[in-house]
Parts: C-alpha cells; sequence; structure tokens
C-alpha cells in the first residue's frame, strides 16, 4: 500500500481496498479510505465518495468525520446540504472542537445568499463568530470571516482575522498516506489547521492584498 500511495496508483489502490471490504462489507476504515480514493485523480468522483460515507452513517448514524466531509462535499460541489445537516448542528457533541466544526458548517447555511441579503450576512457572521469563540484555533471561520469583513470595509477587524488565520495553521506538511486519511483531509478543506505550502502563501498574500 505506501507504494502504491508513493506512487498515486489510486486504481490499483481501489482495487486492494475492494477486494477486503468483500471479506468485511461493514468495515468503516475501508469505506472511509474508499471515499477519499475516489476523490483523487483519476476519479475526481465526489457522487461515489459521499456513497461510501453514506454507508458509513448507515452503519454509524452518528459518525462526526464521515457526516462533516459529506456535507462539505455536497455544500462545495453541490452547494446543498442534506439531512444530516439537521442532524449535527440539533447533536451535542460535548467536544469543543467538534462544535466548533459544527458551527463553522452552520455557517455555510448562509453563505450563497449574504449578497443579495444582508441578514444572510450577518446570520454567516453570527455563526463564524460562535466557532471562533468555542474554539479559537480552527483556521478557516477566520478566512470566511475576514472576507465578510473585507465586504463591510471592516478592514481592522479583517485584518486581525487574517493574522489569526494564519498563527492558526499548524503545518504545510502532507505525506503520502495523508491522500486516504480522512483527518488529513478535514485539516485541510474543513478546518484549515493543514495547508499546503501554496495555499498558505495565497493566504499570506490575500492577507496583505486585502487589508
Amino acid at each position: 500500500m505506501k507504494n502504491l500511495l508513493k506512487h498515486r496508483q489510486f486504481g490499483q489502490i481501489e482495487e486492494l481496498l475492494l477486494s477486503q471490504l468483500e471479506k468485511s462489507s461493514n468495515n468503516k476504515d475501508l469505506l472511509m479510505k474508499l471515499a477519499m480514493v475516489r476523490l483523487q485523480f483519476p476519479f475526481e468522483d465526489y457522487i461515489s465518495a459521499i456513497n461510501y460515507l453514506n454507508d458509513i452513517i448507515y452503519i454509524d448514524n452518528f459518525n462526526f468525520e464521515a457526516i462533516i466531509i459529506k456535507l462539505y462535499l455536497q455544500n462545495y460541489y453541490l452547494a446543498d446540504m442534506d439531512g444530516d445537516f439537521d442532524k449535527i448542528i440539533c447533536c451535542d457533541w460535548k467536544d469543543v472542537y467538534k462544535m466548533a466544526v459544527v458551527y463553522y458548517i452552520h455557517s455555510w447555511k448562509f453563505h450563497y445568499i449574504y449578497d443579495s441579503n444582508e441578514d444572510g450576512r450577518e446570520k454567516e457572521i453570527e455563526w463564524l463568530k460562535k466557532s471562533i469563540e468555542i474554539y479559537p484555533y480552527l483556521v478557516n471561520p477566520y478566512i470566511k470571516l475576514a472576507r465578510l469583513y473585507v465586504k463591510k470595509n471592516c478592514l481592522d477587524k479583517a485584518r486581525q482575522c487574517y493574522l489569526n488565520a494564519i498563527s492558526c495553521v499548524k503545518s504545510v506538511e502532507f505525506t503520502d498516506e495523508d491522500a486516504i486519511n480522512s483527518q488529513a483531509f478535514i485539516d485541510e478543506y474543513i478546518t484549515g489547521v493543514r495547508l499546503s505550502s501554496l495555499n498558505f502563501e495565497s493566504l499570506k498574500r490575500e492577507s496583505q492584498k486585502r487589508t
């Protein structure tokens, strides 16, 4: 597996995982790895990835990682989220990190209406602030809030949010194994605490340009 990951042979990796899944059809770890594989080139198939994540949720109704990755894919590719959105926001996860992620995801509901709806913009800001207040170590809530402050011409607030975002980036390093690691996906695409060096530099340029 390590050699296949090193050379990004995701077709062969999928075949290997599927053969293992035949012997253990309810294996959540295998299903998650298959979901991650389907997001890689040459597949780039978010529908299949969502289906694998739904399989995990069917087995484990409140699987946090599967739910938030699925909602991210639905939001990013479809600009919509299914009933699992209501399920996670109504649940007390009894964990400040998870609740901060949930509040951040709640803000997505208002993102596509803020340009034409002041109330939508304020709702998005409200949930981003809640995410930051409960756990001030996620990167993406700061970035989203900074961009909203720029739109409102609150440049001092935007500048501070960008500085906080930059300071919360924990790493710009990724391993070959991270390609099929669900936590690495969450860290990069949902919370932003791990960014590629390219995206980290892009964030710093955005901060300087907009404020």
